[in-house]
């Protein structure tokens, strides 16, 4: 090595001395300043997904550094499978995109491992908005009002995919309860099956009981719509009269695959980052979703909205979700079991 070479690795070196570690990476105000955030939302536009995704879109900008333009895409099929596969294995890794999941998202990889391409444990959790419960609801005329009924008679119940809970719910109440739920698989999203019910092509279905109250409120003063049971861990405040799955369930095992279910709502509307995405932008992104979170006027919007918000940090995420994706092997399999029949 001849002396301006060594001169120049020695240069290197004391240059490398004196630069803090991670100084070369450009910063997250730099990355996202004039850029787009492309927030993923794994749900047609007409349901509650959609809802919560426009309004932390609306007030998310201003607690990111650079202050980048919030973007929404709407990516539903599969129960949530298209979007949560596209997410992780298609989507830009380098903190341009971020996603809201179906809260199935972490379920689904467990029950469905051959359809689902993706690895919630992999994923970089921001945080979640809100708790949800569940519920099947009928038609006001529909052949059966109650849970207790629908074990007598057939009811049509209108669904998406196979991945979401649309379908898993009266597909677990058919299969450990004994009702006799027709599902009709197809629909792109809650809106048209909503429609579908209006028109008495279906007679209800599966989803957020805040679905019907944000989209359908005149429909529930009215009674046309009638919730017949929900999921959850605990009965909602406003259904105390509505009993939860699991109530009706005779065997232990039964039970326990509707209570291991009801987890799911913990995980309503979840954001995430894609496994790849750079450490520093992934903390921005969790500081700043805190920060929404936090902001006074979007709670004040989403209260008058009737929009609830309970949120969870990142790390109350993580746990959640790793915990489902590691759920009892037994309580698994007769789940998966009574899903494929």
């Amino acid at each position: 090595m001849n002396a301006i070479s060594r001169r120049g690795a020695l240069c290197g070196v004391l240059l490398a001395a004196v630069v803090p570690a991670g100084a070369s990476a450009q910063s997250a105000a730099d990355f996202y300043k004039g850029k787009d955030l492309t927030l993923v939302v794994c749900a047609g536009a007409g349901g509650t997904y959609g809802i919560y995704g426009r309004l932390l879109a609306r007030y998310w900008k201003a607690h990111i550094p650079g202050n980048p333009n919030v973007v929404i895409q709407h990516m539903p099929g599969g129960g949530g499978l298209k979007g949560a596969g596209y997410l992780h294995n298609v989507a830009a890794q380098d903190g341009s995109v971020v996603g809201m999941p179906l809260q199935t998202a972490a379920m689904a990889q467990v029950l469905r491992p051959k359809q689902a391409k993706h690895d919630v444990r992999k994923w970089h959790w921001l945080g979640n908005m809100t708790v949800l419960r569940n519920t099947i609801a009928v038609w006001h005329t529909a052949p059966a009002q109650t849970l207790e009924q629908a074990r007598k008679v057939p009811v049509v119940i209108g669904s998406t995919g196979k991945g979401g809970d649309m379908f898993m719910v009266p597909k677990l109440a058919n299969e450990l309860l004994g009702t006799k739920f027709k599902i009709v698989l197809g629909y792109r999203g809650i809106s048209d099956v909503d429609k579908a019910v209006e028109a008495g092509e279906a007679q209800g279905r599966a989803g957020s009981w805040l679905s019907w109250k944000l989209q359908h409120a005149a429909w529930v003063k009215e009674g046309k719509v009638r919730q017949i049971a929900q999921v959850g861990l605990d009965r909602a405040t406003d259904l105390k009269d509505v009993p939860l799955m699991q109530e009706f369930a005779t065997k232990d095992l039964d039970r326990k695959v509707l209570e291991f279910f009801g987890y799911s709502t913990q995980l309503a509307r979840t954001v995430f980052a894609p496994p790849g995405t750079p450490k520093h932008l992934v903390d921005a992104l969790r500081a700043s979703f805190d920060a929404a979170m936090a902001d006074k006027v979007l709670m004040a919007d989403a209260e008058k909205r009737g929009v609830p918000l309970e949120p969870m940090r990142w790390q109350e995420v993580r746990k959640a979700a790793n915990s489902t994706a590691d759920a009892d092997p037994a309580v698994i399999k007769h789940m998966q079991a009574a899903l494929a029949k």
